[in-house]
């Protein structure tokens, strides 16, 4: 705890530790955006099971983010506990708030939220013709899509789902880079670009298997694997 000379007030930094359905559900960004909005530094970061942060600024701000943890959060965020300590202030640090790289990795437990059924902003969006993702099926954002069923590891990130075999294109890949962007999710999120590249790549593992591993197509999700071997061998339904 320090005391700043230019406004009088107390400066502090708190440790938290967030446990519940906290991960795949837009809770960094929040937090990340919350933090920004009191002028707090500091990062978050997910971890196995549950997403950790420092916050450091004065009293107040600090009083304030931690009611919006507890009581603004996002709709399909769950907080089963939320452990607050007094910490050490750093002055080493840049007086801004980032997004950490997720630390650890586990195996996934029931703080995934299930699948989620698409919410009325998606169901808005592909309904509007100047979208990019107008008629788009798999539309989805951190309030809807698939969760449970597409995750491999924890912490929850793009690259430990069955998203990860998938490059972004470059429109999704800005808003998976700008925290600011919260509405779309983007460890499952997609586009009919992407949705066409899969298609050909399924296209070419199907009819021309040795031309695909020959000339470095990228491996197929573990789902759709099962999908042409078993077409292969006949063992399909």
């Amino acid at each position: 705890m320090t005391h700043s000379a230019a406004t009088g007030s107390t400066v502090r930094r708190l440790a938290i530790e967030v446990r519940g359905v906290v991960q795949g559900v837009g809770f960094r960004p929040f937090v990340y955006n919350t933090a920004r909005k009191r002028g707090l530094a500091g990062w978050v970061q997910n971890a196995a099971d549950t997403v950790r942060m420092e916050v450091q600024g004065e009293s107040a701000a600090l009083e304030a983010f931690c009611d919006a943890l507890r009581n603004a959060h996002p709709p399909q965020a769950r907080i089963d506990s939320l452990e607050v300590a007094e910490t050490e202030c750093r002055r080493d640090e840049p007086g801004a708030f980032e997004i950490r790289t997720s630390a650890g990795q586990g195996t996934p437990r029931p703080t995934i939220p299930a699948d989620l059924a698409t919410c009325d902003e998606c169901l808005a969006e592909i309904g509007r013709v100047s979208e990019r993702r107008y008629r788009y099926p798999f539309t989805n954002c951190t309030n809807c899509g698939p969760r449970w069923s597409i995750i491999e590891a924890l912490p929850y990130d793009r690259p430990r789902t069955s998203m990860a075999a998938f490059p972004m294109c470059p429109n999704c890949q800005a808003e998976y880079d700008d925290p600011n962007v919260i509405k779309d999710d983007p460890y499952s999120t997609s586009t009919p670009e992407q949705r066409t590249k899969l298609k050909l790549d399924l296209h070419l593992w199907i009819r021309h298997p040795e031309w695909a591993q020959a000339n470095g197509v990228p491996p197929l999700p573990a789902a759709f694997r099962d999908m042409v071997e078993q077409g292969a061998t006949g063992k399909g339904t």
